[in-house]
């Protein structure tokens, strides 16, 4: 792709990109060195025995997708991809495609192991043995 030579096209360039493309990070790192405006996001994942805990700056208008491939999270946990995860910002689920906010908190869910109805119903039938 070509570089711009001046100024004005690198900051036409980079609105150009901002306003009618979809942001990948490619696509948002080629205008450097203009300066976007960077948004400070967390990225969490817990686990039974471990949680983790990861707080990246990414530049405003960015996806949670480009945040979760920008983080390496998925160096950590390669069993995890992108099209099997379902994530979530402070408890609502969202779409990958959902554009982030400054301070915003991207929660990777757990699959479930099972019915929350079975695991009541069984918590239920132990609790009543034990009386």
């Amino acid at each position: 792709m070509a570089r711009c030579h001046n100024t004005n096209e690198k900051f036409l360039y980079a609105h150009l990109l901002v306003c009618t493309q979809t942001p990948t990070l490619e696509n948002l790192f080629m205008a450097e060195p203009f300066n976007f405006h960077l948004i400070q996001i967390e990225i969490v994942y817990a686990l039974p025995e471990r949680c983790t805990r990861i707080v990246i700056n990414v530049p405003d208008g960015s996806t949670v997708q480009i945040a979760l491939e920008r983080s390496n999270f998925f160096s950590q946990y390669p069993e995890l991809s992108l099209e099997t995860i379902a994530v979530g910002i402070f408890g609502h689920p969202v779409a990958l495609s959902y554009n982030l906010h400054d301070q915003d908190r991207i929660e990777i869910y757990r699959p479930l192991t099972m019915d929350p109805k079975t695991r009541r119903r069984l918590r239920h039938e132990a609790k009543g043995s034990l009386k």
